[in-house]
């Protein structure tokens, strides 16, 4: 008898550890939100996954949302359209609390860049990867991030290797500039891979979040690779 409560026990408990786990790793839902410093091309894929085409674009003070069903052709056969809500938060470091607020409850979080502009826009969006992947409701739920290199179809755009190591790289000294501020008042948040300065050199393969590299041009309509990333966390 004994035997058989231990077992049950230790059944039980593997259940329980199961769930907790598969719950930390799933962010369930249909909101990708789509974020990145003020240029990128965020506003612009927004519209192009919205209306099917591009529009002219203007800096926006609030975020902007609505439900879109998205189909995808894959191997001449028609996939199952998925209902997304599809969010646009605003890429002024001011409005970094519309951002943080969106973040905390999205299936998917993508990045989106000017790879003509890299440098100053890795710059931008290293603080934005950082506040976000440090809440603590995203560290719990894991949502996918995918890294959308824009206009990537011009003769002077970087890769989308050269975005994900500049973006790595700038990650990186937030994280150190964030961390010694917090050993220094004496505050700081839960301890993570991402807000670990004595980990060594930041690098996304090292994050819970899946990380996906998607090229793009979004004033395009074909925007496959990115639509196959979605389709693979939206359900």
């Amino acid at each position: 008898p004994v035997t058989l409560v231990v077992s049950i026990i230790v059944a039980l408990a593997s259940i329980v550890i199961y769930f907790l786990i598969s719950g930390r790793r799933s962010a369930r839902g249909d909101k990708l939100l789509l974020f990145g410093p003020m240029g990128g091309g965020k506003t612009c894929l927004f519209l192009q996954l919205r209306y099917g085409k591009s529009h002219p674009t203007f800096t926006s003070m609030q975020k902007t949302s609505a439900r879109c069903t998205f189909h995808r052709e894959q191997r001449g056969t028609s996939a199952s359209p998925r209902s997304v809500v599809l969010v646009d938060a605003p890429g002024s470091g001011s409005l970094r609390s519309q951002l943080l607020a969106e973040a905390s409850s999205a299936a998917v979080l993508a990045c989106v860049l000017d790879a003509t502009e890299l440098q100053s826009q890795c710059k931008e969006a290293a603080g934005m990867i950082f506040d976000v992947l440090t809440q603590d409701s995203v560290q719990h739920r894991s949502p996918p991030l995918l890294i959308v290199a824009n206009k990537t179809d011009l003769t002077n755009a970087a890769s989308i290797m050269m975005a994900k190591q500049q973006l790595e790289g700038e990650v990186h000294k937030v994280r150190l500039a964030r961390t010694t501020m917090q050993d220094t008042s004496g505050r700081g948040k839960r301890t993570s891979f991402i807000n670990n300065a004595s980990a060594g050199p930041f690098s996304f393969d090292q994050i819970e979040s899946h990380v996906e590299l998607v090229s793009c041009s979004a004033t395009k309509p074909n925007l496959d690779s990115f639509m196959d990333a979605v389709h693979k966390y939206i359900r």
